[in-house]
């Protein structure tokens, strides 16, 4: 949590809470595309971020986390490998 480009991206994210609908440029959620020979089918990777604050909105913890896997016919099936280094 203390590397430099993750302040960076956590103080990103923290201006766009606040910015206005029509200036945001960050969102919940973006699509990228790969080359088919890189991947067999869809994936999904969810980068999410938890912040505890305490009543005087001093915050007390904050953390991401990185999960991740591949969409099939019949499910979902979780790739063990996705890990959000900090």
């Amino acid at each position: 949590m203390n590397h430099r480009l993750v302040q960076m991206c956590l103080r990103l994210m923290r201006a766009e809470v606040w910015a206005q609908d029509d200036v945001k440029r960050l969102h919940r959620i973006d699509v990228r595309t790969l080359p088919d020979d890189e991947l067999d089918g869809l994936a999904v990777v969810v980068i999410s971020r938890l912040l505890i604050t305490g009543g005087n909105h001093h915050q007390l913890h904050e953390e991401l986390t990185a999960s991740g896997g591949y969409l099939k016919e019949r499910g979902f099936k979780r790739e063990p490998s996705v890990v959000l280094r900090s």
